[in-house]
């Protein structure tokens, strides 16, 4: 309702706006036809009805950017929300980083034409049509011939428009998969700065760049040239009339009021033809922003209808993985309970992390309950909010470390006391506060601390399955050893997994799973 109001008004404003930029056209034709005397006042009357017509394209101006923030806000966090939903597999061979910077262009074309463009075509059509008329009284032929423009003006940018749709999403794409390849490079800050001479990872991101802007050269040199033409042939036309209008006038055929008005309308037309044309161009972008969420749409992941109280049992008896419709070999059969600890084992590749990310339904799993209910028929957010799942490359954000800790939490009084005791955060506390500052991707933690971090803020969510892929395999032994403590204390709370290739403390895991067997 809120956005309803929003564009009625805009559409009042619209006719606010050809309405009084089409005043002086209207008082000089009523002057005209009443055969009025031109005098300097009315000169003076004109410029301030000029005035008040460029008044109000201020204040469109101002209510539209006024709205912006929120409608902005509101596509980009429906896209967004959009994208978090789609599958597992879908986001990453998207790749994470081109989704989102696809969504901000996508957000910026949706505004740019709803709020721009969209209000340029509907006050540059009444202006059109008013202008058509004034000229239809002035001189029938210059009606006739402005009027053969319109069609001549929408064929052109026809053809130009279905052809930039193509070149439309192509660059989209490119510039999406371009600036995701560089970002891995530019993301690697140690290996670039250890790098003596940084010619390799130019060459190597060269392609990335080139494939960027040449799509991009390629669309503007297009749009730019045939737009050109089509501009170059308006201001012919224009021009043609004027110098007809100015011939008239000198020989007599003419007064002083058909040449004013003739030389405020053909601007005025001939800029409205234009604004429609270029309002018709950026239109592309609103349909490849459009077409795009659609897509992030299509990748949903599939979800159950079914809820789920409190996990107090596991059951698993799977044969296979299946990974973009490929299925791997992997047995893991166990019934599993509340302070169980099971190590999955295994060498690398054989389909550990796929099964561990398979129990939250990130892909396609078979022979797997929780509580006796089949994995496939619980709602995706219930069994995710009781599940907790933490990778060897933990989310560390840059802000305060209460930034990180209360990361998706809510920051209460009592939590953060919680945090200031807890037992894998003391060494952290010792040399930082609350308020300490913490670099992207945390380049001023250590892994341990990272770690250390990322569980204490699971810990705290208390959940009903603990799912720990790698964790300690690049962390000190001693932060190890402290996070094997704090599992072990905490094992009675719940049901935990632990990836690892290291060899556990001595009665950590009651559970073993591999690719062959299991042993309780």
């Amino acid at each position: 309702m809120k956005y309803q109001k929003f564009f009625t008004v805009m559409l009042i404003m619209i006719l606010l706006s050809g309405i009084s930029a089409l005043l002086p056209s209207l008082f000089l034709q009523f002057w005209n036809t009443r055969q009025q005397f031109l005098s300097i006042q009315k000169i003076l009357f004109l410029v301030l009805v000029i005035t008040f017509s460029k008044v109000v394209g201020i204040l469109l101006t101002i209510f539209r950017e006024h709205y912006a923030r929120e409608y902005n806000k509101k596509n980009f966090y429906s896209m967004l929300e959009s994208s978090f939903q789609m599958d597992y597999d879908s986001i990453l061979s998207m790749g994470p980083s081109n989704i989102l910077d696809r969504i901000f262009t996508s957000v910026n074309h949706i505004y740019f034409y709803m709020t721009g463009d969209y209000i340029k075509i509907w006050s540059g059509i009444i202006i059109i049509i008013a202008c058509l008329g004034i000229a239809a009284s002035v001189n029938r032929w210059l009606a006739v011939l402005l009027f053969i423009m319109v069609p001549v003006n929408y064929v052109g940018y026809r053809l130009l428009n279905k052809e930039l749709a193509k070149r439309s999403l192509e660059l989209q794409k490119n510039t999406g998969e371009g600036f995701q390849e560089i970002l891995s490079y530019s993301q690697q800050v140690d290996y670039i700065k250890q790098s003596a001479d940084h010619n390799a990872t130019l060459k190597t991101i060269a392609s990335s760049v080139d494939k960027i802007y040449f799509s991009m050269a390629r669309i503007n040199v297009y749009a730019q040239s045939v737009s050109s033409a089509l501009v170059g042939l308006n201001d012919v036309v224009q021009n043609f009339i004027l110098m007809v209008i100015v011939y008239n006038f000198f020989m007599k055929n003419s007064g002083p009021y058909t040449l004013m008005l003739t030389s405020i309308i053909l601007p005025l037309y001939f800029s409205n033809v234009s604004l429609i044309v270029g309002a018709k161009l950026n239109q592309n972008g609103f349909k490849t922003a459009q077409n795009f969420y659609q897509e992030l749409l299509s990748h949903k992941e599939p979800d159950g209808d079914q809820s789920l109280s409190e996990i107090t049992q596991i059951h698993l008896e799977v044969d296979e993985l299946i990974i973009n419709g490929k299925k791997i070999p992997f047995h893991a059969q166990a019934d599993l309970d509340k302070g169980d600890i099971v190590q999955i084992c295994g060498e690398s590749g054989c389909g550990k992390s796929t099964f561990a990310k398979a129990l939250l339904k990130f892909r396609p799993i078979s022979q797997v309950s929780y509580n006796g209910i089949p994995i496939k028929k619980i709602k995706n957010h219930q069994l995710r909010s009781r599940i907790e799942y933490l990778s060897q490359n933990v989310p560390i954000v840059h802000g305060t470390l209460a930034d990180n800790l209360f990361l998706n939490t809510k920051h209460t009084p009592e939590t953060e006391r919680s945090f200031m005791q807890e037992p894998l955060l003391q060494s952290i506390f010792s040399t930082k506060s609350m308020d300490s500052n913490i670099l992207e991707g945390g380049a001023n933690l250590s892994a341990g601390e990272k770690q250390k971090i990322a569980l204490a803020r699971v810990l705290n969510t208390n959940p009903d399955v603990l799912i720990l892929d790698e964790v300690c395999s690049n962390i000190d032994r001693e932060a190890a050893y402290s996070i094997y403590e704090r599992l072990r204390q905490e094992r009675h709370k719940r049901i935990t997994f632990i990836i690892s290739h290291d060899t556990l403390p001595k009665d950590l895991a009651n559970i073993k799973i591999n690719e062959s067997s299991f042993v309780h």
